[in-house]
C-alpha cells in the first residue's frame, strides 16, 4: 500500500548512453539543485505519517540501507534509536558521513593521515559525493513527471515543532 508520494521523477537523457573511455564527457556542477539529507524525524512527511498513526517504526532509505550493510561495512555507522508515544525512530546525527559516499570499503587502513591532504579518505568521500549528485543532475532531463507537493519545500516544514 503506497501512504504517500512526493516529489517528481525526471527522465535519463539517451545521449549519456554512450559515454566510455574514449568519448567521455565532464561534469558540470548543478546550478540549482539541492539534495535534502534530512533525518527521520525532521522529514515532514514522515512526522505527517506518524502524527496519522500510519506506523510505529519510522526510518529513510539511508539509514535503512546502513543498517542492512553494517554486518559487511567496514565504515562505522551511527544510528540513533528513539522511542516517543509507542513509535520508533531511526535518526543519524547531524553532518553524518551517512551522507557521503564511502571510498576504499575493500581496504584495511587509509595510508593518508594528514585530515588536510586531497588523497584522504574524508575528502575523497565528499568529492566522490560531489561528482554523483553532479552527474546525477546533469544526465537527467529538465522533463519531470510531477507527484505531489515537494515535501522539502520551506512552507511543509513547521519551524516551531520539536523533533520526537
Amino acid at each position: 500500500e503506497t501512504l504517500a508520494s512526493y516529489g517528481e521523477t525526471r527522465e535519463f537523457d539517451l545521449s549519456y548512453e554512450r559515454i566510455n573511455p574514449r568519448n567521455p564527457i565532464d561534469i558540470r556542477p548543478a546550478k540549482y539543485e539541492k539534495f535534502d539529507t534530512t533525518t527521520t524525524s525532521l522529514d515532514p512527511v514522515i512526522r505527517d505519517l506518524a502524527d496519522q498513526g500510519k506506523g510505529n517504526i519510522f526510518i529513510t532509505d539511508t539509514i535503512a540501507a546502513v543498517l542492512m550493510c553494517a554486518p559487511q561495512s567496514a565504515h562505522s555507522w551511527d544510528v540513533i534509536a528513539t522511542k516517543k508515544d509507542g513509535k520508533l525512530y531511526f535518526d543519524k546525527r547531524p553532518l553524518s558521513r551517512m551522507d557521503f559516499l564511502t571510498v576504499n570499503e575493500n581496504w584495511n587502513e587509509s595510508k593518508e593521515t594528514d585530515l588536510e591532504s586531497e588523497n584522504h579518505t574524508k575528502k575523497l568521500s565528499e568529492e566522490a559525493t560531489w561528482i554523483n549528485h553532479n552527474f546525477i543532475n546533469q544526465v537527467l532531463t529538465k522533463k519531470a513527471i510531477k507527484l505531489e507537493k515537494p515535501p522539502f519545500s520551506d512552507d511543509l516544514i513547521p519551524p516551531e515543532r520539536p523533533a520526537p
